[in-house]
Order: structure tokens, then C-alpha cells, then sequence
């Protein structure tokens, strides 16, 4: 059992230089895939497994980094009180939500009302569908 576990861990957590080499190997193979082989080939499907392989390592290789990262982040003020302090996150996020929808609703305003209701389709065939029952 112990040996199935050591083997285990030396596939999931290789060291950084292999992690590297299975990322490139795996990025590769996905291009070569899809600009030469075709989606259906025998060496897509292998290509798919090293990729995924090769995700799978990444991700548990940039686990420890987040620890660092994390204690950098508290260093920074305005972090530090966005990260500890429930009213600003709160009230910080909403602001942003609000200003956000706020961009939205500016840059999709002349499309949906610049153009008056009378020059649309729909209103012609109302208005003209009105005038032939001989109401106004």
C-alpha cells in the first residue's frame, strides 16, 4: 500500500521542472491536435489525456504559492481591510456592481432608444393595421 502511495505522489507532485515539461508537452500536443491531426484522430485522444495531466499537476504545483500570495495581499492596506472587514467588502462590491451596470446601461442606451417608435416595423404594422379597421 505505502508503495502505491509513493507512487501516487511522485506522479501528482513531480518537481518544477517536470511540471514545466508537462505543461509545454500538453500545450503543444493540444495545438498539433487541432491545426494538423483533427479532432477525431488516434492522437487526439492521447493528446487529451497529457493535457488534462498536465492541468492537473499545474494546479497542485500553484497550491502552495497561494499561501505567499495570500500574505503579500495582507500586506497591502486597502487589501488587507477589503479582505477583514464584512461592511466594506459589502458595501465596496455593491459600489462596483452599481457603477458596472451603470457602464452598461450608458453604452447600450442608443441602441435601445435611438430609434423612435414610428420609424420600427412593429409600429407600422400596429398603425397600419388600426387604419385599415378605421381607428386612429
Amino acid at each position: 500500500m505505502e508503495r502505491w502511495r509513493a507512487v501516487w505522489k511522485k506522479l501528482l507532485f513531480p518537481g518544477g521542472g517536470w511540471v514545466a515539461l508537462a505543461v509545454l508537452l500538453g500545450g503543444s500536443s493540444l495545438a498539433l491536435t487541432f491545426l494538423v491531426f483533427g479532432d477525431d484522430s488516434p492522437f487526439a485522444y492521447v493528446s487529451y489525456l497529457l493535457s488534462a495531466y498536465a492541468l492537473t499537476v499545474f494546479a497542485a504545483a500553484s497550491v502552495p504559492l497561494l499561501s505567499g500570495i495570500r500574505r503579500l495581499t495582507h500586506r497591502v492596506p486597502p487589501a488587507h481591510r477589503y479582505l477583514t472587514d464584512r461592511y466594506f467588502k459589502v458595501r465596496s462590491g455593491s459600489l462596483l456592481s452599481f457603477f458596472v451596470n451603470l457602464c452598461y446601461v450608458g453604452s447600450s442606451w442608443p441602441a435601445r432608444c435611438g430609434t423612435p417608435p414610428f420609424r420600427t416595423a412593429r409600429w407600422r404594422s400596429i398603425t397600419s393595421c388600426c387604419a385599415r379597421r378605421g381607428r386612429t
